[in-house]
């Protein structure tokens, strides 16, 4: 629940139907992400995937949308302009505009796979992961095996390969350094670390 100081007003945000609430912008929001996995529990006995239908909140209102059924890896960007999920079927992420916008493939022009290349158990693959947001949602940077790239959420600009990892086998991670932080800087450097799949070797650029 929230109760609301200045309206004297109490309002249930969990329930029966969306069990568990995510808040956002650091526990400062409007918005939150609602969830419930129950009616996928059965299904969790023949599959290995771990399915959650997932819920915008208003913490002004209580209201509740549906965001997405039965899926995996939802969230919400920094300042709660999109939601972001991975598709095991397509084996892509997908975006969609808050509050109200249909569902889009994100990833689907990058030429890469976005999923564990060496995946070798009868399941799904996991994807790679999404590096975070740069300033006002303006970006998303999201991991191959090796690279990271980035995404206009509006699908306006087509991907960019930051690191160009592949070809030499180096593999590069965003190291946050200041926890405070929500974005990924564009006006400022940012700490990347390195591995080299062939030689082991590591380091930073």
């Amino acid at each position: 629940t929230v109760y609301r100081i200045a309206e004297n007003k109490l309002l249930q945000l969990a329930d029966s139907t969306v069990e568990s609430i995510r808040l956002m912008h650091r526990n400062n929001g409007d918005l939150a992400i609602g969830t419930n996995n129950k009616p996928h529990e059965r299904s969790i006995t023949w599959s290995s995937r771990s399915l959650t239908d997932y819920y915008l909140v208003d913490l002004k209102t209580g209201q509740k949308s549906t965001l997405l059924k039965g899926g995996q890896h939802l969230q919400l960007s920094p300042e709660g302009k999109f939601a972001l999920w991975f598709d095991p079927d397509q084996r892509q992420y997908y975006i969609r505009n808050i509050p109200k916008g249909d569902p889009r493939p994100l990833t689907s022009t990058i030429p890469a796979s976005l999923t564990d290349e060496q995946h070798d158990t009868p399941d799904d693959p996991s994807p790679y992961g999404v590096a975070g947001w740069t300033e006002g949602d303006r970006n998303v940077l999201i991991y191959d095996r090796y690279d990271v790239w980035m995404l206009d959420p509006q699908g306006k600009a087509a991907p960019v390969n930051l690191t160009q990892g592949r070809t030499t086998k180096m593999k590069y991670r965003y190291i946050s350094t200041d926890s405070e932080k929500e974005f990924i800087s564009t006006t400022e450097p940012v700490l990347l670390s390195m591995v080299n799949e062939d030689s082991y070797e590591e380091g930073f650029a």
